[in-house]
């Protein structure tokens, strides 16, 4: 396999866990809202990681396969969970896009800015003044909480689709549709129509 091939299965490996985060956030649902959030966090942060790999890839490309692990590991460790700094440094206009738009009360950069103390309150009680709430637009002394925002959902499913299309149409790396079926299918051998119902809400059919 030649070296480019071998960066873009790689890369086909970062988007199709990603993908896999945000399938089960579509599954667990409200009843399940912290951990929804975990996993949404996380396909965000695994799909921003594979397009950057992918925008730094001459740093890896021509390493043998135990150092170009090592240096991909090293890069995806620069970033931690800093949604921020992986927004930016995609440094792509349609994806800065995204940060404007209004999401069900939650503009995307004030949703970029709490997704990693959002995934700090997913996996630890964490103190209140370290918690993702937000100040209610009307009301002063009360507070809200993206952790529980339908906005939260549609910001990362629309980050998770842009990263998709932009992957495509820049690197021509593709995960259509029914890639997504089939590899959601093989993992988790579901035998009801969650999977379809979650790639209809993914790509807004």
């Amino acid at each position: 396999m030649d070296k480019n091939k071998e960066v873009d299965k790689i890369i086909k490996s970062w988007i199709g866990i990603a993908i896999q985060d945000f399938y089960l956030a579509f599954v667990l649902g409200w009843n399940w809202a912290y951990q929804r959030a975990f996993f949404l966090e996380q396909g965000v942060e695994k799909i921003l990681k594979a397009y950057i790999l992918k925008k730094r890839e001459s740093e890896f490309k021509n390493f043998d396969n135990e150092a170009r692990e090592n240096k991909i590991d090293k890069i995806c460790r620069e970033y931690q969970h800093n949604i921020e700094k992986l927004v930016k440094d995609t440094s792509n206009n349609e994806i800065q896009r995204l940060l404007d738009k209004d999401y069900d009360g939650y503009q995307g950069r004030l949703l970029v800015e709490k997704l990693p103390l959002i995934f700090e309150e997913s996996r630890y009680l964490v103190p209140k003044n370290k918690s993702s709430a937000v100040p209610h637009k009307k009301y002063q002394r009360l507070e809200t909480l993206p952790i529980y925002s339908s906005g939260l959902d549609k910001f990362c499913f629309a980050i998770g689709k842009k990263v998709l299309e932009i992957l495509s149409k820049e690197f021509s790396i593709e995960l259509k549709k029914e890639d997504i079926q089939k590899l959601c299918a093989a993992t988790f051998d579901l035998t009801d129509n969650s999977i379809d119902r979650f790639c209809r809400v993914f790509f807004k059919e």
